[in-house]
């Protein structure tokens, strides 16, 4: 049996549960609901475990929802979510929008307001970097099959001022829980 995690001060073990819980959030928008969903309960099943004071606090600090006021309909979220999208794509942003909106109509559309613009651009807990790098990390844990949107957001990540070797740094992370979870 694992021994609970114990401090004076949880400051830094909330801190890390919840920018922890935030990555695996923001992975269901390249993983997959029902990934982040396991994800999601395995963590919390953990940190309950180990650290249940600190989670509780975690829970009590962030009840609330993360809508921001103002941002009740579908344009507002596309808006800040195409914000993003042109900021980590950059000059590639109206090719890549022309791609997606000629695979399916709806397609450029949700990935703008749900994912980029309710998801992955809440600064919250993860700023534009780190959200990136989590890009990185899920989407190679993936494999081969999605090999072109992990060097997107390899460069995207670059583009946000994350270091190459913080980018290899996550992805050696990946290939390691990939092997963990292989053997």
């Amino acid at each position: 049996m694992v021994k609970e995690v114990t401090t004076k001060d949880n400051s830094e073990i909330v801190r890390f549960l919840r920018v922890g819980r935030e990555a695996i959030f923001k992975a269901y928008t390249v993983a997959g609901t029902p990934k982040a969903i396991n994800g999601l309960t395995e963590f919390r099943t953990a940190a309950m475990e180990q650290c249940p004071e600190a989670w509780k606090e975690l829970e009590d600090t962030t009840a609330a929802s993360r809508i921001p006021e103002g941002f009740s309909d579908v344009q507002a979220w596309t808006a800040r979510g195409e914000e993003m999208f042109d900021t980590i794509y950059n000059r590639s942003a109206t090719r890549l929008k022309t791609i997606l909106s000629g695979i399916h109509p709806d397609l450029l559309p949700l990935i703008l307001s749900e994912s980029y613009g309710k998801v992955l651009s809440n600064g919250d807990a993860l700023d534009l970097k780190d959200t990136e790098l989590v890009m990185v990390a899920a989407l190679k844990v993936q494999g081969g099959a999605v090999s072109k949107q992990v060097e997107s957001h390899r460069r995207g990540a670059i583009r946000m001022g994350v270091s190459q070797a913080e980018v290899e740094a996550a992805e050696f992370i990946a290939d390691q829980i990939v092997v963990r979870f292989v053997e």
